[in-house]
């Protein structure tokens, strides 16, 4: 093909197929020499020898739509055209229409096939500037997740959805493939391409995944939602006391006037719920640090019926509700312990 950017969306068709590296200034071929005439630039991951034949470049398709890289304007299929996260703001400002692609109308085509608003000072045969990859870390930002590697998925924060608090709107994370048009941007109706794309790149703005005890750490990857020094995986996804609040986050899961971390035998002197004195310090996995050391509380169940104590109304099965027997029977008057 005579055309070095086949989507027009300012990334080369050399890049976008893995090859970055085969071209060092970005003026989209391969760089080198061909001895031996076959028309395969003479480099080791291409062509490696000097008789007539070379090793073809296959096609790279990263979100796994069909669509190799090259023509798919969405290549992650994280709901963000790959022309914005690129980084090039020319050519981001010359798709006027925002459908990822620079059309003829918006931008001469280059004799190179690249756009010339997506070339270097908008000159035909300068070449593009490499995608930009915020993190630093993986891939460029338009075959990344979460470009500013903040555990909330870029998807989420350019739409300010959590819907998916594992991190990923449209499948790519956990599950299935999301169907694509053919020109591989996602075939759903949440994804408009619409959004704030300043949030994905800005590891400071994770607003769109939720942080339930407000400790810094996302739910997603927070090993305790609610800070009471009980793991999420022991506290479970059910709702005991039936508040629209789980179990994991919730301070009192039984709605019994007992803290949770209480009667687990938990430590919480100042009696808040939350484990330890004060406003928490946590580790980077989200658990509450006392004197250095993760708080990990085992669930307690006293009377062994299989309900742990801070989902159990009586935990000692003597008839006598747990709030009655903490003295609170005043908070309980129909008896029914919550």
């Amino acid at each position: 093909s005579a055309d070095l950017d086949s989507d027009n969306d300012g990334i080369t068709d050399v890049t976008e197929d893995g090859n970055a590296a085969l071209d060092p200034n970005n003026e989209g071929v391969v760089d080198g020499t061909d001895t031996d005439g076959d028309g395969i630039i003479n480099n080791p991951a291409i062509d490696n020898n000097t008789t007539y034949g070379g090793t073809a470049v296959g096609a790279t398709d990263t979100d796994g739509d069909g669509i190799p890289n090259q023509d798919d304007l969405d290549a992650d299929n994280d709901g963000i055209h790959d022309l914005i996260e690129s980084g090039n703001a020319a050519a981001d400002t010359a798709d006027a229409n925002n459908d990822g692609t620079i059309s003829a109308t918006e931008s001469a085509p280059g004799t190179n096939g690249i756009p010339n608003a997506a070339q270097i000072g908008g000159v035909n045969g300068a070449g593009v500037t490499p995608p930009t990859n915020t993190d630093g870390a993986d891939a460029p930002n338009y075959l990344d997740l979460d470009s500013d590697n903040d555990a909330c998925s870029d998807s989420n924060e350019y739409y300010n959805n959590s819907a998916t608090a594992a991190g990923q709107q449209f499948g790519q994370v956990g599950g299935a493939i999301a169907p694509s048009n053919a020109n591989g941007t996602v075939n759903l109706p949440a994804a408009t391409y619409t959004g704030a794309y300043a949030n994905a790149i800005n590891n400071a703005v994770s607003t769109a995944c939720s942080d339930h005890d407000n400790d810094g750490i996302v739910d997603s990857i927070d090993l305790d939602d609610d800070n009471d020094g009980i793991s999420d995986i022991a506290e479970g996804t059910a709702d005991t006391d039936g508040d629209g609040t789980p179990d994991s986050q919730d301070l009192d899961s039984d709605n019994d006037g007992i803290s949770d971390v209480a009667e687990n035998g938990g430590v919480d002197p100042d009696n808040d719920g939350i484990a330890g004195t004060g406003t928490p310090v946590v580790n980077t996995d989200g658990q509450v640090l006392v004197a250095g050391v993760p708080v990990v509380t085992t669930p307690q169940d006293t009377d062994g019926d299989g309900l742990v104590d801070s989902a159990d109304l009586d935990s000692d099965n003597d008839g006598i509700t747990d709030v009655t027997e903490d003295g609170n029977a005043a908070l309980d008057p129909n008896s029914d312990g919550v």
